[in-house]
């Protein structure tokens, strides 16, 4: 019983086995995808450029390329296997250089481009002329250029009066020197200097604008040799001419410019005749509208003078010979004293003399001396006391009468 109960066990445990389904094999499973990028040119200059990315994987493997900013742009979005993209850079007016990342199978591969090279500085020129009006008579100043060091400029002008001395073109800034020609025209001139659109004016004026003032218009000289002069007033650089029309009135000078004097010198007058006069004219003239002005010098003939004491009485110890027309003597004490003596003309108006010695050792207060005196006046001096023993005399000579001063001694 026991050996048949085995025997069916072991019967029963074999149909099982026989009964049960074969095990099915497992898939194996796919390897992961790899990437392997490369770019071949990666900087580019500011022009931009085309460029590829190289990118290899397996054949099933998915990847994809992306940009995030808008200058550099990558064709195509998702790819499979092995491959290339290609990707464009703009250019840029920029002068920095600039770095983005491409995207592609998640890698990042780093572009620069490079920034242009800085634009050229904006040439801006300026002309400026010291001075920028000159006067008639000309004369120098200097013309400045003001400019980048970069930039060039040529002066342009047409006028043959001004000169600009040194090179007419350049560049960056330089100072020149001007040269202006006396303007001996009547009307006014200007010049412009110019380069390109800078420009300065340099004016001029002319001598149909200058006025003058001229004095004395009338004068009254002694009979004698005689030097005085006319004043002219004006501005600078208007010219004048004068001419007389005697003989025997000089002037130092034909004209001038500016301001000045018309030196003269009066010969003597010869003439006998009792109180003869002579006129010279002297025309002075100008370019301006009133054309000039006329001025007159009268020389007198011979005048009967005498001198008679003052009212206020001679001191004690004078004495005067007076009324003489061959002359007048004063004798004065040691002592001195202020003395006035009145001078008498014939004719009485306008007969022109003056005061004149080489002795100082008299104080002379009026007139002054050389100065001319019409008519009828007075002569005042002082005598200084004398503290030597010896005498002394001065001699003035007062309209070509002598007055003849004695100072006794101590």
């Amino acid at each position: 019983m026991q050996k048949l109960g085995i025997v069916a066990l072991a019967a029963a445990l074999a149909a099982a086995a026989g009964c049960s389904k074969p095990e099915k094999p497992s898939t194996p499973t796919s390897p992961a995808c790899t990437f392997s990028v490369s770019a071949p040119n990666t900087t580019f200059g500011s022009s931009g450029g085309a460029g590829t990315a190289n990118v290899t994987t397996g054949t099933a493997c998915a990847w994809s390329a992306s940009s995030q900013v808008d200058w550099l742009r990558v064709g195509g979005e998702t790819h499979t296997g092995s491959g290339s993209v290609s990707f464009t850079v703009l250019a840029t007016d920029g002068t920095a250089t600039r770095t983005a990342s491409l995207t592609i199978a998640s890698q990042a591969i780093a572009i620069s481009q490079v920034g242009g090279d800085p634009p050229p500085p904006t040439c801006t020129v300026s002309l400026s002329a010291e001075p920028d009006d000159y006067e008639r008579d000309g004369g120098n100043g200097q013309l400045r250029v003001s400019a980048a060091a970069s930039c060039e400029w040529a002066l342009k002008q047409d006028a043959s009066w001004l000169t600009i001395e040194g090179a007419t073109h350049g560049v960056g800034p330089a100072t020149l020197k001007v040269s202006a020609a006396p303007n001996e025209d009547a009307a006014a001139r200007r010049v412009t200097i110019s380069s390109g659109a800078a420009s300065a004016v340099v004016v001029q004026p002319g001598q149909g604008d200058c006025s003058f003032q001229v004095g004395p218009i009338n004068t009254t000289i002694p009979r004698v040799p005689f030097a005085s002069d006319i004043v002219v007033v004006t501005s600078r650089g208007c010219r004048w001419t004068a001419t007389a029309d005697a003989s025997w009135l000089h002037l130092s000078a034909a004209g001038g410019s500016g301001s000045g004097k018309i030196a003269y010198h009066a010969d003597f007058n010869p003439q006998t005749e009792y109180a003869a006069r002579r006129t010279a004219q002297v025309a002075i003239r100008w370019a301006a509208p009133t054309a000039g002005q006329n001025a007159f010098v009268t020389q007198w003939g011979d005048c009967n003078t005498v001198f008679t004491p003052s009212l206020d009485p001679l001191p004690p110890d004078a004495t005067f010979s007076g009324r003489s027309l061959t002359g007048s003597t004063l004798t004065v004490g040691a002592n001195g004293g202020e003395f006035r003596l009145f001078v008498l003309t014939d004719p009485f108006m306008g007969c022109a003399w003056t005061a004149e010695s080489g002795d100082t050792w008299v104080n002379w207060i009026f007139p002054r001396l050389h100065s001319v005196q019409g008519g009828d006046g007075d002569v005042h001096f002082i005598v200084p006391a004398n503290s030597s023993p010896n005498g002394r005399t001065a001699v003035f000579t007062i309209g070509e009468r002598p007055l003849t001063i004695v100072q006794r001694g101590r």
